[in-house]
């Protein structure tokens, strides 16, 4: 993804290399059984807006918001999405 030159909504910095962070995980998108809720309430396009959701995090956030809750809590959600 391309750095962009806007605020990090984590620590507020403007000055440092940007990411851009999908506000739903990718992964969780693409969970079978949140998929199936979506299309359940007739809502599919949901699905769509859900993953164009976007948020600029800086380099220094990003690696910390995957390692100390992303990647943790992975299996948790998981098992929760499966049901």
């Amino acid at each position: 993804m391309p750095d962009t030159m806007e605020t990090c909504i984590l620590c507020g910095q403007a000055d440092s290399e940007m990411t851009v962070e999908h506000i739903v995980p990718r992964w969780m998108l693409r969970a079978g059984s949140l998929q199936s809720a979506l299309w359940a309430f007739e809502r599919p396009a949901a699905l769509a807006v859900l993953s164009e959701l976007t948020t600029p995090i800086c380099k220094g956030c990003n690696s910390w918001l995957n390692e100390r809750c992303e990647r943790r809590a992975i299996p948790l959600l998981q098992d929760l999405i499966a049901g």
